[in-house]
């Protein structure tokens, strides 16, 4: 009943507004031009894709000025075709609100197949003129620069290392093989020609994913620096268009699974150490997933990135995403409308994602292959300034920085380690490894802020570098 009414108000809508259009070509506008170049001279919103004001003093100054205030004719003439512009302009308004609204309803009325993948339609509603001259070339233009629709952005904040000293328990072990992961990506067409065909692209997924579980294995008892490592790997792959997302994807999802291979039981030590990283990375992958969602794929992209949304379908997280996206209508704040890009998905939509996220141990323990029991660490020995010095054997290089630091604190010290770091003397250090190697160089929360090259000018970053040598 309601979209009967809706379409009749549409119907309704065309016809007075194609009325309008007739009455405006029946109008004699000889003399038009010369009076709306005087009106865009005088109001700024009076522009040619806005050709019309509310403000008839304006008007009749622009009349005026052009020579036609006695010419009553006329002025009714220009008079009327400005009110034919603005009733015009309410009528599309209002039009576009109907259609937007039916279309509204029809995804309500329309249930998505549960057995695909499915997106996030982008629905823009303006006239063909606008769509076709203006919208399509900007999405064009931002397809090829990564905007818009098409941007995709890391915003996972990077923990502080320095309480790793204060997290620091035993390690837990981890002895897990990743053939099954392989295999099972191998399975569903993940490594053919449509996703990670390109040997490059193939071989960076296997070296990334490993380069992960070393990192993990080896920094068991730093759970900071583990999420760290992930977030910068993620970041890194922001730069990449398209390809960048699927590789930041089937790294969080390889990382989740290897975790539910652990054989680990939960009287076990180190079990809570290992949930709370599964659990993390499983709220990344979510979060990612969305955003794979609403991506600006087009068709033949859909088609080529079957196998992967297939995969994706066989998971957990993949599959909560998907019914709290589509399972049920969203939000109407969800919905563009042409005029603001950026989509937010609700909290509530993120909260209940989160019950998916399951704790890494086997559903059906007694059916998975045994595994040797884990051999046990007391992690890695603790790591001090000198070990993040890079091809400094002779400690010279660490040995001018001495001398430059020079009790220097806060947020000079950190221009000097930041220095360091561009120089390519030095991985990133903690506080504390700072800290113990020069002394008192003030509070951390005064010297970690800083460590940012955001937080300097190109001119005392180079100084800086420059006072190193």
């Amino acid at each position: 009943m309601v979209t009967t009414d809706k379409t009749k108000e549409l119907e309704e809508l065309t016809v007075k507004f194609n009325a309008l259009c007739d009455e405006q070509e029946k109008l004699p506008r000889e003399g038009f031009a010369k009076v709306f170049e005087v009106l865009d001279g005088m109001e700024d919103t009076f522009t040619p894709q806005h050709p019309y004001t509310e403000n008839e003093d304006i008007i009749n100054k622009a009349l005026e000025i052009t020579g036609h205030s006695n010419d009553e004719t006329f002025c009714k003439a220009f008079k009327r075709n400005n009110q034919i512009m603005i009733e015009g302009k309410k009528i599309q308004a209002k039009g576009l609100e109907i259609l937007a609204m039916q279309q509204y309803e029809k995804a309500k009325e329309e249930p998505p197949s549960p057995d695909e993948w499915q997106f996030m339609p982008i629905r823009i509603f303006a006239p063909k003129e606008i769509i076709s001259d203006i919208i399509n070339p900007i999405l064009e233009g931002n397809a090829k620069e990564g905007k818009g629709f098409y941007e995709v952005k890391t915003n996972i904040p990077e923990e502080d290392e320095s309480m790793d000293d204060w997290f620091e328990i035993e390690a837990y072990g981890i002895r897990c093989s990743l053939e099954p992961i392989y295999r099972e990506l191998q399975d569903y067409g993940i490594f053919n020609d449509n996703v990670l065909g390109d040997q490059i692209i193939k071989k960076y997924y296997l070296t990334a994913f490993k380069m992960l579980v070393h990192s993990i294995r080896d920094n068991t008892d730093r759970p900071n620096r583990v999420r760290n490592i992930i977030t910068n790997t993620l970041k890194d792959l922001d730069r990449i268009q398209a390809v960048g997302l699927v590789l930041q994807i089937l790294l969080l999802q390889s990382l989740f699974r290897w975790l539910d291979e652990i054989d680990l039981k939960e009287d076990e030590e180190g079990y809570k150490s290992a949930c709370l990283l599964a659990q993390w990375i499983g709220e990344q992958l979510a979060k990612k997933e969305v955003d794979f969602c609403c991506y600006g794929w087009g068709e033949e992209d859909k088609k080529q990135l079957k196998p992967f949304c297939e995969y994706l379908l066989s998971t957990e997280i993949g599959k909560a995403v998907q019914k709290h996206l589509f399972g049920k209508q969203i939000d109407c704040s969800c919905i563009i409308d042409g005029e603001n890009e950026a989509k937010e998905i609700p909290q509530k939509t993120k909260a209940a994602i989160k019950q998916y996220i399951t704790k890494p141990q086997p559903e059906h323990p007694e059916q998975q292959q045994k595994i040797d029991k884990p051999t046990r660490g007391k992690g890695r020995p603790k790591e001090t300034l000198k070990d993040k010095m890079i091809n400094d054997a002779d400690g010279n290089k660490l040995q001018k920085v001495h001398i430059v630091m020079n009790d220097k604190k806060g947020k000079d010290a950190a221009l000097i380690i930041l220095a360091c770091i561009k120089k390519g003397w030095m991985q990133k250090p903690t506080f504390t490894q700072v800290a113990e190697e020069f002394g008192d160089i003030g509070k951390q929360q005064g010297f970690t802020k800083y460590l940012k090259e955001s937080y300097f000018t190109k001119d005392e970053i180079e100084g800086a570098i420059n006072s190193l040598d």
